[in-house]
């Protein structure tokens, strides 16, 4: 894959702004072709100089800041898997401190990296100042504006003090009797003061405490509204929140790479950069196994950039459409680009919080109990993420326990993983909220709301699914026109309407139809009946036929006796195929087939009729939902079914 760009003019511009790595950009310089191996050759290059650079002093960080703003945070993404991860690198606790600084100074600017900073702060219990009467750089070497490595240090402590999520991790995990030692020998006032800052966040104390505990500073340090004035006029306030000091009008070079060349380590949807993960825990989850294919229309593009958005954040996420508009979908797809399993929960008034948190089972000994944790409190732990879909259909007592963990970060159950995500799903149902619990919950959310496609971006989708032969083509706006009809068809509230997945999984059907044959223009007019009219109830059905029966070039007489009045025929004498109507399902060769119970079944149409569309369904690797009132068969079909196909 070749970049159409000048790529020699680019790199003579990086030489000029960061000249100490000219001479490794030499043999680049000199290649004739921007090739994929050169464009990792630099990369590699670039983040072996982030991992050598002094990161309380260096301005190479800076540098590769501004001249590469789109990928800056892949380069972090490269550089955090190759400090906690690489096992080509020595001394891991001067580079983990050293990239923990550099952390501090961006986060300010670059908030998405929150994740990134709290699992690194996870893997590293080796504070930044170690109490040995010097700083883990052995000298107190005095940098810019005669600041030594001991306020640099503590400056980024005090910036990690500030993140109120790993404020607690901090405290815990790390030994803070270093700071108590500076406070009390240290002669250097803006040392104490740091130090003084850093403690009163980790005691969390109060102002009296405060005017208590407060060093004396000598005259010379001057306050103006709570800020300590530093040599050379400078103000800690000023350094905690320090900006770049590069120019921002020099030109960029982000033309030298593309997002796929980042794709090992990170995921780009839609310019936005996720982290990528390696799945190597077992999941039971058969759909991980599938790739999920995504048509990116303008409205889908825009729905992935703001989930992408929202979990760089680390925001709770509230998808908010109409029903069949690609809500689970689009965040399966996410999960699945960066590998992270993703636990799918459907709420209803029948579900509550044990399935969430937890509950006691019990076990094959008499009398004894054990604790099976929720599908919530695995998620936090393992840092998973959580779908919980149609929030507006869970009880009071789920929406309280969602509503307590996104406002308090925490659920009882131990730790939340700063991986975790929770994502809600909303269906448009065009009945305003009722719950209280549910709209208070809403506050706390960050809703997406994705609109109705419109028919350019419905027709987009229909062309990119890979099942249109030379039939099907002519036949596809057709149907395209027949799902327009029925979707401005006004039913009753209790009748279900036409959806996007209706129309999808009709073309799925006919993939694999030619329907100029006559056996096969039979079979595709079954397959548009049962997709787009077999929930409805039969007088609403029969106005449908005679749209249908127009596709397939048929009169109303002719629908109505395929659709009504035909009887599925049975082959039972074929050893290797079972077959109802135009329907046939392979046998399976089973060693206790002949010892399996035989069932009694009375071949009535309306039987036979329903065993095709479910035989369909098996066919098509489809779901199935029976609905009937008790003892109408529904189980009995299914069995039928499985004795005669062998499983």
């Amino acid at each position: 894959m070749e970049i159409d760009c000048e790529h020699h003019q680019v790199l003579l511009e990086l030489i000029r702004q960061v000249p100490e790595i000219s001479e490794e950009l030499q043999p680049l310089i000199k290649t004739d072709k921007w090739s994929l191996d050169k464009r990792h050759l630099l990369i590699n290059l670039l983040v072996q100089q982030l991992l050598q650079s002094d990161s309380l002093s260096s301005k190479f960080c800076e540098q590769i800041q501004n001249l590469f703003p789109n990928y800056f945070i892949a380069f972090i993404h490269r550089l955090y898997i190759a400090v906690n991860f690489s096992n080509k690198i020595t001394n891991h606790i001067s580079i983990k401190q050293r990239f923990l600084v550099l952390l501090s100074q961006i986060l300010q600017d670059y908030p998405s990296l929150h994740t990134i900073t709290e699992n690194h702060l996870l893997s590293t219990d080796t504070s930044l100042i170690e109490w040995n009467g010097e700083s883990p750089k052995k000298k107190l070497k005095i940098k810019e504006n005669n600041i030594n490595d001991h306020v640099y240090l503590l400056l980024s402590t005090l910036r990690l003090l500030l993140l109120s999520n790993s404020k607690i991790n901090l405290i815990h995990s790390w030994k803070w009797n270093t700071l108590i030692h500076l406070l009390q020998n240290t002669n250097d006032d803006y040392v104490k003061w740091l130090a003084f800052l850093c403690l009163s966040i980790i005691f969390n104390m109060s102002s009296n405490q405060q005017d208590l505990y407060r060093p004396n500073v000598s005259n010379t340090t001057i306050f103006k509204d709570g800020r300590v004035m530093y040599k050379n006029s400078t103000l800690i306030f000023d350094l905690i929140n320090s900006k770049s000091s590069l120019p921002v009008d020099i030109s960029t070079c982000d033309k030298l790479f593309i997002d796929n060349d980042f794709k090992k380590r990170s995921v780009f949807i839609n310019g936005i950069p996720l982290l990528k993960y390696n799945m190597n825990k077992k999941s039971n989850d058969n759909e991980s196994l599938i790739e999920i294919k995504l048509t990116h229309t303008s409205t889908i593009d825009k729905c992935l950039r703001e989930i992408a958005l929202s979990i760089t954040l680390s925001w709770t996420t509230l998808i908010y459409s109409s029903i069949s508009n690609g809500k689970t979908m689009i965040v399966e797809y996410i999960a699945q680009q960066i590998g992270k399993r993703l636990i799918k929960i459907q709420c209803s008034d029948h579900m509550d919080s044990k399935v969430l948190l937890g509950t006691y089972q019990c076990t094959d000994k008499p009398g004894e109990f054990i604790w099976t944790s929720g599908l919530l409190v695995e998620a936090t732990s393992e840092g998973h993420w959580l779908l919980m879909e149609d929030i507006d259909a869970a009880t009071s007592d789920v929406l309280s326990t969602i509503k307590s963990l996104i406002e308090t970060k925490s659920i009882g159950y131990g730790s939340i993983s700063p991986d975790f995500r929770l994502f809600l799903t909303q269906r448009d149902t065009g009945i305003p909220v009722q719950s209280n619990e549910l709209i208070h919950l809403l506050k706390s959310v960050f809703c997406i709301v994705i609109p109705s496609y419109a028919d350019s971006e419905i027709i987009q989708i229909m062309q990119d699914l890979p099942i249109w032969n030379d039939d099907l083509q002519l036949f596809q706006m057709k149907l395209f026109q027949l799902y327009q009809s029925l979707q401005n068809t006004k039913g009753s509230i209790h009748t279900r309407l036409v959806t996007l997945r209706d129309l999808l999984k009709c073309c799925r059907r006919l993939s694999n139809l030619s329907i100029s044959r006559s056996i096969h223009r039979q079979l595709a007019f079954y397959d548009v009946l049962d997709c787009f009219a077999s929930f409805l109830p039969k007088l609403n059905r029969l106005e449908i036929l005679q749209s249908i029966g127009t596709l397939f070039n048929m009169n109303n007489q002719e629908a109505e006796f395929y659709a009504l009045k035909t009887i599925p025929e049975f082959d039972e004498h074929d050893n290797q195929y079972f077959a109802i109507g135009h329907v046939k399902l392979e046998i399976q060769k089973k060693k206790n087939q002949s010892l399996q119970q035989q069932y009694c079944f009375a071949k009535t149409r309306t039987a036979t009729y329903i065993l095709e569309r479910i035989a369909r369904c098996v066919q098509m690797n489809e779901p199935v939902l029976l609905c009937g009132e008790t003892g109408c068969g529904k189980t009995t079909l299914v069995q039928y079914l499985a004795q005669k196909t062998g499983n």
